[in-house]
């Protein structure tokens, strides 16, 4: 079943959260659904649980700061810490190209997806 506000108040509130029933949790829910169509690129069916419950966790982080999955940044901000005391930090590069590469990834969403994905994971940037 493709992703509605009265699911996602029920997926909610089944994990102990609330979701109000207005406009800013709807508006936040189509960007949700526009952020893991993209992740997609129509290689699953949007009505599917795990697309469903991808986009209503990708709904709770547009709920929490509008505009979360539209950042930009670039593949050469992703990081790894190397050495504590002074800090340093190298450069990642675990593969990932193109426009994939330049999204903002949540884990339990890539978890979710993986199974339909075909490109590699992404790193979070620090």
């Amino acid at each position: 079943m493709p992703a509605t506000l009265t699911g996602w108040i029920a997926y909610a509130s089944d994990r102990g959260r609330s979701v109000a029933n207005e406009p800013a949790s709807q508006q936040a829910l189509v960007r949700a659904q526009d952020y893991i169509r993209m992740r997609l690129a129509g290689i699953t069916d949007p009505g599917d649980t795990a697309t469903t419950d991808a986009t209503y966790i990708a709904a709770a982080f547009e709920l929490d700061e509008p505009g979360f999955w539209s950042k930009v940044y670039t593949p050469t901000e992703a990081k790894v810490l190397t050495k504590a005391g002074p800090i340093e930090w190298d450069p990642v590069d675990i593969g990932a190209r193109g426009v994939e590469a330049m999204m903002p990834v949540s884990p339990m969403i890539e978890a979710l997806l993986s199974p339909t994905l075909a490109y590699v994971p992404g790193v979070f940037v620090v």
